[in-house]
């Protein structure tokens, strides 16, 4: 499914390996510049090597991200936002999801990172969600049990006070700066 403007849209698709799209990635999504608004929707990756939903982008690429819907289990990184490759800023949100089983359940990556959980289940992950160098990850109203750490990185992750994080080996990692949000 294509949406209208510079969107694109990915709706009711599926995405197993090892007939992934890169090294063994379900969907990777790579802008090389200006700023793309993506949607992916309603949609199962699983057992793909690297990843499941990867955001990679290159140049001066960036995106509005927004994955609803999402299972995403049996990966490395089971969605994973890296803008390792751009100084400009992308910022994604994951609602109404499940990510289980990887080693990554939910991945931010670099300062020019912003992602907000809300609504979704992590769970069964090496890590459930890291926050790498610089990045900032919101997370509200969701379910982070049963990962070996529940929330990791050195990154800032603010939580809205209504999540359930419990039953992790560890819950809150060393490094992690783990700050309340405001609700608005």
């Amino acid at each position: 499914t294509q949406t209208g403007g510079d969107g694109r849209g990915v709706s009711d698709a599926g995405a197993e390996g090892p007939r992934g799209a890169e090294v063994g990635t379900g969907i990777l999504i790579g802008p090389q510049s200006g700023t793309s608004t993506v949607l992916v929707s309603n949609t199962t990756t699983s057992y793909n090597a690297f990843a499941g939903l990867w955001f990679f982008p290159g140049g001066s690429g960036a995106a509005k991200l927004q994955f609803d819907r999402i299972v995403a289990t049996n990966n490395q990184f089971n969605i994973a936002i890296n803008t390792f490759s751009t100084t400009a800023q992308s910022t994604a949100s994951v609602t109404n999801s499940t990510v289980a089983h990887g080693v990554y359940g939910l991945y931010a990556g670099q300062p020019n990172t912003r992602l907000m959980v809300d609504r979704s289940v992590v769970t069964g992950n090496n890590i459930g969600i890291n926050s790498a160098s610089g990045a900032t990850v919101y997370v509200g109203r969701s379910a982070i049990t049963k990962n070996t750490t529940g929330i990791d990185g050195n990154g800032t992750t603010f939580s809205y006070r209504n999540n359930q994080l419990d039953a992790n080996t560890t819950d809150i990692g060393a490094n992690v700066t783990l700050s309340n949000a405001t609700l608005r």
